[in-house]
């Protein structure tokens, strides 16, 4: 098959621009620093098991 194209465009160029599209919006949102991402770090709170007055009394009951 030809890669004429009456009308110019052709399938590698076009593909070919897509797939450079394709990778320069990818580039720049990966490179973009998002806005929320600051919020979660500024307002990390510490996680995980916390002994809490509750969770005492349930061991002094769960012991005798």
């Amino acid at each position: 098959m030809a890669d004429n194209d009456p009308n110019g465009l052709n399938r590698r160029g076009f593909f070919g621009q897509f797939f450079g599209l394709v990778a320069a919006a990818s580039t720049l949102t990966l490179l973009k620093p998002s806005a929320g991402q600051e919020d979660k770090t500024a307002s990390k709170q510490v996680q995980g098991y916390r002994e809490t007055e509750h969770v005492r009394q349930y061991y002094r009951s769960a012991r005798g």
